[in-house]
């Protein structure tokens, strides 16, 4: 019988394994797609602030668990590309509330498209009944280790 140690770290192994491959064949899919202006980090941030419209820098960081100096540098970045708008409002002019240009979102919906289109395309031969035991397994680790 396997130790909660050797569970661990074959759970971690497994779940690392998945995230690179997946990573690495979104990537190679949007760079077929010419996604190539975006860095990963940046499509990770324009993807966060899609979801969350008019969040400010200092939520931003806190949310994506990075410096503000790392994410106001990639927000200055995708500013540059007009991928994103920056807003003071009038009454505090130290917050900086963020959101999506809007012909980025286009793109982001892209993205989406094809992160369906991979996973579908990856599951095309599984059964039915295995997929919805797949889903299972990822939510519970989902509230295991998203807390």
């Amino acid at each position: 019988m396997l130790s909660l140690n050797n569970y661990s770290e074959e759970i971690a192994r497994l779940l690392e394994n998945i995230h690179k491959s997946y990573h690495c064949s979104i990537m190679k899919k949007m760079a077929d797609d010419n996604f190539t202006d975006f860095t990963f980090q940046q499509i990770s941030v324009l993807k966060f602030i899609y979801n969350n419209p008019g969040i400010n820098l200092n939520e931003l960081s806190k949310k994506l668990m990075l410096a503000k100096s790392t994410v106001s540098g990639i927000v200055n970045r995708l500013e540059l590309k007009k991928a994103i708008i920056k807003v003071r409002p009038a009454d505090n002019q130290r917050v900086v509330n963020i959101t999506i240009a809007q012909d980025m979102k286009d793109k982001i919906e892209r993205i989406k498209e094809l992160k369906n289109s991979y996973t579908k395309e990856k599951l095309g031969n599984v059964l039915e009944k295995d997929i919805l035991e797949i889903i299972e397994t990822l939510k519970k680790l989902e509230k295991i280790f998203v807390s």
